[in-house]
């Protein structure tokens, strides 16, 4: 599962825009340090020293700005794995659709300029996600294709280790293989698969 920890911080998020909506309605209040309309009767005790911190000018600019910034972070994330997961299903069916069932001329280049790929990812025939690293594309030494997410971010590598298409023979991550009887992967192994920075992910697809 992406993005656990960003929830949570939704969670708070929401919780401290009550309390920001709340001390609006109580300046007058707040200014002398009365926050008790605020918090007793409309939110949990755990929460309720929270007003007195995000009460008066800068502070509460601070944290409001600081929470808009590390949502903003988690929605971003979790966007990039979910353009991952889409655009590795479009990927697979676009190889398979012009290959057929020989695939010694599959290559990045072919996959960069297919249009599968938004603009942005595509650098001069290289397949470079705005999160960094890379995406390739190459025959496999035995028989189908390999398509390869290198340098993919924790959130990311999560989302596409849980993934699976019929045409997916295997999936690899950091070299550790698992064949299609395996897939798709359980949510705590592929989140255990992904912990640490960056990542090595790689699809072998087959459509025979």
């Amino acid at each position: 599962m992406v993005g656990a920890g960003c929830h949570t911080l939704a969670t708070v998020s929401s919780t401290v825009g009550l309390y920001l909506a709340c001390i609006v309605d109580h300046e007058r209040d707040l200014q002398h340090g009365v926050a008790v309309s605020c918090s007793a009767e409309m939110h949990p005790p755990a929460t309720q020293g929270a007003v007195l911190v995000i009460g008066y000018g800068f502070p509460r600019l601070a944290l409001t700005l600081m929470l808009i910034l590390t949502l903003a972070g988690c929605d971003k994330g979790e966007n990039f794995a979910l353009q991952a997961r889409n655009l590795t299903r479009q990927s697979i069916a676009h190889v398979n659709a012009l290959y057929g069932n020989t695939f010694e001329g599959v290559n990045t280049v072919s996959l960069a300029t297919s249009g599968v790929f938004p603009s942005r990812y595509v650098h001069s025939g290289r397949i470079i996600p705005p999160w960094g690293g890379s995406l390739t594309a190459r025959p496999a030494d035995n028989y189908g294709w390999l398509l390869i997410w290198k340098g993919v971010p924790p959130a990311v590598c999560t989302q596409l280790a849980e993934w699976y298409d019929p045409s997916v023979q295997d999936i690899t991550v950091d070299g550790r293989a698992f064949a299609a009887g395996l897939l798709p992967l359980a949510p705590s192994t592929a989140q255990t698969l992904c912990s640490g920075s960056r990542h090595r992910v790689s699809f072998h697809i087959y459509a025979g």
